[in-house]
């Protein structure tokens, strides 16, 4: 877990900007007493946040929206994943029993 200062810090933020990436609810850090706390998902999500903004120019107008589509994207991606798993526990039959409702040759 990383502190606001230690984020800060990290990335070159200043506390006002940070700040204001929570109030937007960018990032979501968990609240322990006075202070905010970063896991590992909430600083590679800054990381993200860091990069849409230093290197792609994504402004703050567009930023929420480009964050809710990888969100979906990332989202997607993990049900697909959870798809590939379950098709691999599934017979051969049943596996060519679905490949042919996909309309696909199984492999």
């Amino acid at each position: 877990m990383m502190t606001f200062s230690d984020v800060q810090i990290t990335f070159e933020l200043d506390q006002g900007e940070l700040s204001a990436w929570i109030e937007q609810q960018w990032v979501r850090p968990l609240r322990q007493g006075e202070g905010w706390h970063f896991d590992d998902g909430d600083v590679a999500r800054l990381q993200l946040i860091c990069e849409l903004k230093r290197q792609m120019a994504v402004n703050d107008e567009a930023m929420p929206l480009v964050l809710e589509l990888l969100d979906q994207l990332y989202a997607t991606r993990a049900t697909l994943d959870h798809l590939r798993h379950a098709m691999d526990r599934l017979s051969e039959p049943a596996l060519a029993e679905l490949m042919g409702l996909l309309g696909k040759e199984a492999g």
